[in-house]
């Protein structure tokens, strides 16, 4: 049984008692709230709809790799951000990504986040630079 005298070992093993002990209520309530929306782009149809949807809207681009431990961590992030995200899974579809590049300028990378406003990108960023903040705040920055 785990007392008192083990949480020395288990803050050096990265436990935390009360967090091994918590329940699955307490742990589902602690998790992030989901406030994006994402939208699919699977095909070069889709990739276009959205660039034309970015000459009159803002538009989010979020290129991920589903199998990668730094995009999960960018995709936790785009999860808390209020906007529709048109998501593209490069592992699946990894042409989507050149032909993003081919567009914008902006070299592929992944994970990667682009804000497109009249039909320019406005802002990106990638790997551990994707987090909420300022991906919302680019997302409102000359709206």
């Amino acid at each position: 049984m785990l007392t008192q005298r083990h949480q020395p070992i288990m803050k050096y093993m990265g436990f935390s008692l009360a967090r091994f002990f918590q329940r699955d209520d307490e742990i589902l309530r602690d998790r992030p709230v989901r406030k994006a929306s994402f939208l699919p782009v699977d095909s070069e149809v889709a990739l276009d709809n959205a660039f034309a949807l970015g000459n009159t809207e803002t538009v989010l681009l979020f290129l991920h790799d589903p199998f990668c431990p730094i995009s999960s961590s960018a995709y936790e992030q785009m999860e808390r951000v209020e906007a529709t995200i048109h998501l593209i899974d490069v592992s699946s579809h990894s042409g989507l990504g050149r032909g993003i590049q081919a567009r914008t300028g902006i070299r592929h990378e992944s994970p990667q986040a682009i804000v497109l406003r009249h039909g320019e990108p406005v802002w990106h960023a990638s790997h551990g630079r994707i987090r909420t903040e300022p991906v919302t705040e680019a997302l409102a920055a000359d709206e």
